[in-house]
């Protein structure tokens, strides 16, 4: 199992844990060039969410789409950790320090 389907599987258990709504985008044939990997509800929007591993690199079309995300305000998240997860969606923190002031 390569790093990006573990960091997946992942954080879809934690978003599952947490109540967030969320589901997987089909990849392959008739799938729109760049789609992102999963989609989020969250509070009253959707969430796209592109998964890579710490040191992966988005293809063009990625860029491409979260471009077209941006220019449209729609939420595009690149998640890289679970840390990410917890920043992205405000939830509490597992296995890091506060960093306090």
């Amino acid at each position: 199992m390569t790093p990006e389907t573990r960091l997946k599987r992942a954080a879809s258990q934690m978003m599952k844990t947490f109540g967030i709504f969320s589901y997987h985008v089909l990849q392959g044939l008739g799938a729109y060039p760049g789609i992102p990997d999963r989609i989020a509800h969250h509070r009253g929007q959707a969430i796209y969410l592109e998964f890579k591993a710490p040191k992966g690199r988005m293809s063009e079309k990625q860029k491409e789409f979260q471009a077209r995300c941006k220019h449209d305000g729609i939420r595009y998240e690149v998640v890289r950790s679970l840390e990410d997860i917890e920043d992205i969606f405000e939830l509490p923190v597992f296995g890091r320090k506060i960093k306090r002031g």
